[in-house]
C-alpha cells in the first residue's frame, strides 16, 4: 500500500479514501458495491490485551415484532420506521420504473433511484441498531438474548385461523 492506493489482485493499483488510519498489519482487502458507490473493506492483524469491562451488570433482551429490542433494566428500543416515512417516494419511484421500456438508458437511471431509496431506508435501520447494540454494550458487561422462534413472533397474537381465541 502506498499513499492512498491499495494493490488488489485482478485490479492491480487502485485509489481509495482512507477514513481512519491502518493499524497492524493488513492482512487482505475486500471490494463491495451498494448501489452506485463502491467501498474497500481492509482486514488488519493486531495485537491486543484481553480486554476488562468497565461494568460488572448483566442484561436480558427481548426482540419483538413492533418493538426492537425491551431489556430487562427497563429500557425498550423501539427501531426507526424509514420504510413508512419513504413508502410514497420508493412507490412513485417504482410506478414510474414500471413504465419505462426495459433494459433501456432511462429504465436504468430509474432503477438507480429505486435502488438510492432502499438503500437509504435500509441504512436508516443500520444506524438505529448500531447505535443500540453500542449502547448496550457500553453498559453492561454480559448480555443474554432469548431464542428467536420469528414463525411465532408473527403469527396472530389471537391465534391461529383454524382456533381463534
Amino acid at each position: 500500500m502506498a499513499g492512498n492506493r491499495i494493490k488488489l489482485p485482478k485490479l492491480g493499483w487502485m485509489k481509495f479514501r482512507m477514513s481512519r488510519e491502518l493499524v497492524g498489519t493488513m492482512k487482505s482487502a475486500t471490494v463491495s458495491r451498494n448501489g452506485k458507490h463502491w467501498y474497500v473493506s481492509i482486514l488488519c492483524e493486531q495485537e491486543i490485551v484481553a480486554p476488562v469491562h468497565a461494568s460488572s451488570t448483566a442484561v436480558g433482551i427481548d426482540r419483538g415484532v413492533h418493538i426492537m429490542a425491551a431489556c430487562s433494566d427497563g429500557k425498550d428500543y423501539v427501531g426507526e420506521k424509514p420504510y413508512r416515512r419513504h413508502e410514497k417516494r420508493l412507490a412513485r419511484a417504482q410506478r414510474l420504473l414500471a413504465r419505462k421500456i426495459k433494459l433501456s438508458n432511462n429504465w436504468h437511471k430509474q432503477k438507480e433511484k429505486v435502488q438510492a431509496i432502499h438503500s437509504k431506508i435500509a441504512n436508516i435501520r443500520k444506524d438505529a441498531l448500531h447505535k443500540a447494540t453500542t449502547e448496550i454494550s457500553n453498559n453492561h458487561a454480559m448480555i443474554i438474548m432469548e431464542k428467536l422462534g420469528t414463525s411465532r413472533m408473527s403469527k396472530s397474537a389471537k391465534g391461529t385461523i383454524e382456533k381463534t381465541a
